[in-house]
């Protein structure tokens, strides 16, 4: 099954997790919802007109085109994740994850799932959420391994990130991972 594990549970590989989210978001699209360069716009105020605009220069037809695109710029406007509607955030979270792990590249923030299962997730089916419980696991193991040794094969426990008390000593993931991980399977 996979390559990363914590104690009993192992994460999918890169494949099997890119496989998971083509599957599972195969059919999400963002009608209805806010586009990536609307949701640029809301962070930066103004008018539904205005918004309206920059939503028509979001031209991809689907999700999928936005993985391999030179114009979706999703590192340098990654506060616009903040601006989405529950259908934007999945739509473009399908993207920003296929992206990541075909790349290599840090796209995809630990902090977006923080909240979870809060609004921005509210349009995920059970399948979705399995698959980002998933990719919560492999980036929670992935981070452990390259950058918290220590933390390898030790238990999980939630931290509170502004708290006096916290200290940082695990990965980030670990709060993301453990806002999903009911929707693991037992394996």
């Amino acid at each position: 099954m996979g390559i990363l594990s914590l104690g009993m549970q192992e994460s999918l590989s890169k494949a099997e997790l890119i496989e998971a989210v083509e599957r599972e978001f195969a059919d999400v699209t963002r009608e209805g919802g806010v586009s990536w360069l609307e949701a640029y716009a809301r962070d930066g105020g103004g008018s539904q007109d205005l918004y309206d605009l920059a939503k028509e220069r979001d031209i991809e037809t689907c999700w999928q085109e936005l993985v391999d695109s030179t114009t979706w710029d999703i590192a340098e406007w990654s506060s616009n994740w903040s601006f989405l509607d529950p259908i934007g955030f999945r739509y473009y979270l399908a993207a920003a994850i296929i992206r990541e792990l075909k790349s290599g590249d840090e796209i995809v923030s630990d902090f977006h799932f923080w909240f979870a299962p809060k609004k921005p997730f509210s349009a995920f089916t059970e399948a979705q959420n399995r698959v980002i419980a998933e990719f919560t696991l492999y980036k929670l193991l992935d981070d452990r391994k390259n950058s918290f040794p220590d933390m390898v094969g030790q238990p999980i426990v939630r931290f509170e990130p502004f708290s006096d008390d916290w200290k940082k000593t695990d990965s980030n993931w670990a709060n993301a991972y453990l806002n999903f991980k009911d929707y693991l399977p037992d394996r």
